[in-house]
């Protein structure tokens, strides 16, 4: 049996009456159980709001769009995610079914004007061209109105980010966007139905506690409200975690095995759970919505100027690459990164070791030297391990002073960063890489 016991602060609509242990279903999903003295966790210091909102005022990177939100308390979190029934083809099912179909005709498209115009007389070909410049004015004009509609499109779904402020383009609406989640939710929990976890496995109670612990701590962020925020542990060997837009938590034993502590769960968890309160997914398909429609374009392009089929399919190959390493993998690591700093954020305030995470992105780059894999940057959807580990220490002090603000308790004074240059410095000097023991994570017996 499993059970998500709250704080004695947590907002009030949490520990609506009455609340009693249930039995937890395949899909692991928290139970909310009514709050006891022998339940409780330990809880943070009474001031610890009125404390962080006096960092934020002297704090100018994130401005004031962490400070204490009362609505929270007012509506709090919903304990269930429901979705209206739909009656009608969504919108970005249409797309995604539109798409091929497109891309499809833009080829044929283009390669039947250029096999007309290949068939076309020299004098007709002149006939054509006069009939174009004759035209030109009407031909501007109605460039010019597409262009314009597409541009008002764009920039009626302009939104800015929470916490960081960024301005970026998002082509649903969240009820939209919550009918895609709820879909992919059944998608994920089909493919996995065979290497769920018991939910009566140890390993969900660190899981639980470590939830539990970031999402109170940031309950002022009103991103976070409305989730179902729920546990899906996978037997895999996949070193992966990821939430869903919707709370839906997926942990894989491959990434528990490597974390070696609460504090490094808290860093992964503390940045996927920032994919969601950013709205990285419906960015990311919204981003992919622009390129596709653009490739669209330069697909029918290349189809009716290149002059021949072979060509054409070689440039169709080079102009995929040249969009996935120059536009899509670029946009994907900046959403990491961000991810990476909110997440710190979100950690700091909950307390966990942030020097952790440094650590644990350095122990994966040494990893991955031990196992001779290449961590090639510009190839990836995501940054180096390294470049992730420097990114973060260079954030680390200010998310120590975030830590204080927030009462925290005093972190030891040995410092994990410095273990894993000691770890380095030891492998450089080792004769044989393999003579030299890698932190191991949690033991996992399923």
């Amino acid at each position: 049996m499993f059970t998500l016991r709250l704080c004695r602060n947590f907002p009030r609509r949490f520990l609506k009456q009455p609340y009693s242990k249930q039995t937890v279903e395949s899909e692991s999903r928290f139970i909310l159980e009514r709050n006891s003295p022998s339940n409780r966790i330990s809880c943070y210091h009474s001031n610890r709001n009125n404390v962080y909102n006096q960092y934020l005022h002297n704090n100018t990177r994130y401005g004031n769009s962490l400070a204490q939100n009362p609505a929270f308390y007012n509506h709090g979190m919903k304990r269930s995610f429901q979705t209206s029934s739909r009656r009608n083809l969504h919108p970005f099912l249409v797309w995604m079914l539109a798409k091929p179909l497109a891309k499809g005709t833009a080829m044929l498209s283009g390669r039947a004007f250029r096999k007309w115009w290949q068939s076309l007389p020299s004098e007709k070909r002149k006939v054509f061209v006069l009939l174009l410049q004759k035209n030109k004015y009407k031909i501007v004009i109605a460039g010019g109105v597409i262009g314009t509609g597409v541009g008002v499109y764009y920039l009626s779904h302009l939104e800015s980010t929470p916490i960081t402020h960024r301005t970026r383009f998002i082509a649903f609406t969240k009820k939209q966007f919550s009918e895609i989640a709820a879909e992919e939710y059944k998608q994920f929990t089909e493919r996995y139905k065979d290497s769920l976890v018991n939910p009566d496995h140890p390993v969900y109670d660190m899981v639980a506690k470590v939830t539990r612990q970031l999402l109170e701590a940031n309950s002022d962020i009103p991103e976070l409200h409305g989730k179902n925020w729920s546990i899906h542990i996978i037997n895999e060997p996949d070193k992966n975690a990821f939430v869903l837009p919707n709370g839906e938590i997926f942990v894989f034993t491959g990434i528990l095995k490597t974390i070696i502590n609460e504090d490094q769960l808290g860093i992964v968890l503390g940045h996927e759970i920032s994919h969601v309160l950013l709205g990285h997914a419906a960015e990311l398909i919204s981003f992919a919505e622009i390129v596709d429609g653009l490739s669209i374009i330069l697909l029918a392009a290349i189809w009716a100027f290149l002059p021949n089929d072979g060509i054409a399919l070689v440039a169709q190959w080079f102009k995929n690459r040249v969009i996935e390493i120059l536009l899509q993998m670029p946009y994907n690591r900046t959403l990491e990164t961000e991810a990476d700093e909110v997440g710190l954020q979100l950690a700091a305030k909950g307390c966990f070791d942030v020097r952790e995470s440094s650590a644990f992105w350095e122990c994966m780059a040494l990893e991955s030297e031990a196992g001779g894999q290449t961590d090639i940057e510009l190839l990836s959807t995501h940054p180096s391990h390294q470049t992730r580990a420097e990114n973060l220490d260079q954030l680390i002090p200010e998310a120590l002073q975030l830590r204080d603000f927030c009462n925290c308790p005093t972190l030891p004074s040995k410092d994990p960063r410095e273990m894993v240059k000691k770890l380095r410095e030891h492998i450089k000097t080792s004769k044989s890489k393999d003579d030299v023991p890698l932190p191991s994570g949690v033991a996992i017996k399923v």
